[in-house]
This record gives C-alpha cells, sequence and structure tokens, in this order.
C-alpha cells in the first residue's frame, strides 16, 4: 500500500517548495488541482465499479441459471445411471445363469464323452470278436471247401460239405453222410 500511495504521490504532488513565498501559494494550487483530478478520476472509477457490480450481479444470475441447468442434467444423468445400474445387474444374473447352463452343459458333454468312450471300448472288442469270427468261418470255409462231388477223404465228426451233385449241403456223421434229415447219402 505504502508503493501506491508513493506512487500516487509523487504523480499528483508536485516537488515541495523551500520557501514560503510564491512558489509555496503555486505549489499548493498545483496540490489542489491534483486533488480535484484525483476525486474526479476516484468519483469516476467508482461509478464504473458500480456499473461493474451491475454486469457481474448478471453474469452471477446467469451462472446460477446454468447450474441449475446443469444440476438439472445432473438428476437426469443419475436416473439413467439408476436405470442402466439396475440393467446391469440383471444382466449379471443373466451370466450367472448362462455360466450355470453351461456348467450343466459341461457335465452333460463330459457324461456323453465317457459313453463314447465305453463304446468305443465296446466296438474295439467286438472288432476283436468279429476277426476272431472271420478267421474261424475262414477256416470252416477251408475245410468245408468250394464244393463240388469229391468229399473230404478223411473228414471230421459233423464236418458239412456242399455237394453239388445233389445241390444240397451233407454232414460226416462220423460213419457216414447225411443231410439235413439225417437220410445218408
Amino acid at each position: 500500500m505504502y508503493d501506491k500511495i508513493k506512487g500516487i504521490k509523487e504523480v499528483f504532488l508536485p516537488p515541495y517548495p523551500k520557501e514560503a513565498s510564491q512558489e509555496m501559494i503555486n505549489y499548493l494550487r498545483e496540490v489542489e488541482r491534483n486533488l480535484r483530478e484525483l476525486s474526479r478520476r476516484t468519483y469516476t472509477d467508482t461509478e464504473s465499479s458500480f456499473t461493474d457490480v451491475g454486469y457481474i450481479q448478471e453474469d452471477v444470475g446467469s451462472i446460477q441459471e446454468e447450474i441449475e441447468s446443469i444440476q438439472e442434467e445432473i438428476e437426469s444423468i443419475l436416473e439413467d445411471l439408476g436405470t442402466s445400474l439396475q440393467q446391469i445387474s440383471y444382466l449379471e444374473s443373466v451370466v450367472i445363469d448362462i455360466k450355470l447352463d453351461i456348467n450343466s452343459l459341461n457335465s452333460q458333454i463330459n457324461g456323453i464323452n465317457s459313453q463314447i468312450n465305453w463304446i468305443y471300448s465296446q466296438l474295439s472288442s467286438l472288432q476283436s470278436t468279429v476277426s476272431s469270427l472271420s478267421s474261424r468261418i475262414s477256416n470252416l470255409e477251408n475245410q468245408v471247401g468250394a464244393g463240388g462231388t469229391a468229399r473230404p477223404g478223411t473228414p471230421y465228426l459233423y464236418q458239412m460239405f456242399f455237394d453239388s451233385s445233389l445241390g444240397k449241403p451233407i454232414w460226416w456223421s462220423g460213419s457216414n453222410w447225411v443231410d439235413s434229415e439225417g437220410n445218408i447219402v
């Protein structure tokens, strides 16, 4: 503040005269003139400040309206947020249900995979049985022969042979060849 007063003093007050004379009178007139100028400026500045206060009050009113508008927007956003949070909560429950369904399906798939593995093991066993039967059938076919009129010379018990001259299969009974009705042929 001293700097401001010092600045005002230097601007408005002329140098102080050393003698009380005409110089002193001139000095006092100069001081009076400067004080009038200072008071005029102060009045104008004060009036300007009051005018600025009016503008500021208008600005404050405008700002208050903007604040109210922003508060309304915030309330609307909060309502939307509440709705969104409810939807998120619902979606979370749906996701939990889907996870439970997926876990259930995974359990069912694991059960089906176990059944498929069991079926594969059964098929493998069945393939072994089919291979064994195929081999035995092949052996039987070799023993039966392709058929014809020449019967096997040393047949084994119940060996079958297709006699083409008779047009039917026959079996070795241990002593004779017989047809399906037990007749010796």
